[in-house]
């Protein structure tokens, strides 16, 4: 699966002219086809799923699902591959091991913007930092979903997140 740019694709102010192909992608389509968009053709993962635009325009966040999971940092300007996190490379106890549609922006302090990627099927939001130049780090923290009723089967799959005007509160589905 490929996905192409509509000449040219306008986000915000900021003009993107670059490809997001699964990492496994050549020239063909899963079902063989050629597809050759316009612009850098640049790999994320196995099956893109959602990609959010940094708070300052320069950089594209993109994550993805399947065999190869990551969030992918992605320079704008000139649709460069600038830094990556992997989530099933190791699938250890302590790895990290999922990954789904939700991303989302929060605050920026101190150079440094706080983005949140839900990881679906382990009920939990991590939390990861994106500096001025475009690196994405790991802050070892999570958000956890702990169920009000004890009975309720888990996991609930953490999808789409989203955060209120100041910040102050995450929303999950």
């Amino acid at each position: 699966m490929r996905f192409q740019t509509i000449t040219p694709l306008i986000i915000g102010a900021v003009l993107l002219s670059t490809v997001v192909l699964p990492a496994h992608s050549q020239d063909h389509t899963v079902t063989g086809r050629s597809v050759s968009g316009q612009g850098t053709h640049t790999p994320v993962g196995s099956y893109p799923l959602n990609c959010l635009l940094s708070p300052d325009g320069k950089y594209v966040v993109v994550s993805d699902v399947g065999a190869r999971e990551y969030l992918t940092v992605i320079r704008v300007a000139d649709g460069a591959f600038v830094s990556r996190i992997a989530f099933n490379d190791d699938l250890k106890p302590t790895g990290k091991d999922g990954l789904y549609y939700g991303l989302v922006f929060g605050a920026t302090k101190d150079g440094l913007t706080t983005l949140y990627a839900s990881t679906g099927a382990r009920d939990r939001v991590d939390v990861f930092t994106l500096d001025a130049e475009g690196y994405l780090r790991d802050t070892g923290k999570s958000l956890i979903n702990t169920p009000t009723d004890p009975k309720a089967s888990l996991p609930h799959h953490v999808a789409g997140i989203a955060l209120n005007a100041d910040g102050s509160r995450l929303y999950a589905v």
